[in-house]
């Protein structure tokens, strides 16, 4: 659902892996992580905030990610496409 056309089906993905994250013990969320990260620059501005939303429970969680979302989180003038006023400026 990441790659879903719907960018209400790609939030609803965001939310479930974001959440399940807390229960992965295997490890799962490996397998989706460089898509899921993709998403903070989404074509879509709410994408990318639902991915920050749910940034903070994977680091939480997740504490071998913590470095990366950390840098991601500081980098992100660098990394967003997002106009100024959807930036926040």
């Amino acid at each position: 659902m990441l790659e879903h056309g719907n960018s209400y089906h790609r939030d609803f993905a965001l939310t479930i892996l974001g959440n399940q994250t807390v229960l992965d013990q295997e490890n799962r969320f490996s397998e989706f992580e460089a898509d899921y990260f993709a998403r903070f620059n989404g074509e879509k501005f709410m994408t990318g905030n639902c991915c920050l939303v749910n940034l903070m429970k994977i680091y939480t969680s997740k504490e071998e990610l913590r470095g990366k979302i950390i840098t991601l989180l500081l980098d992100n003038d660098n990394q967003c496409d997002y106009t100024e006023k959807q930036m926040g400026y």
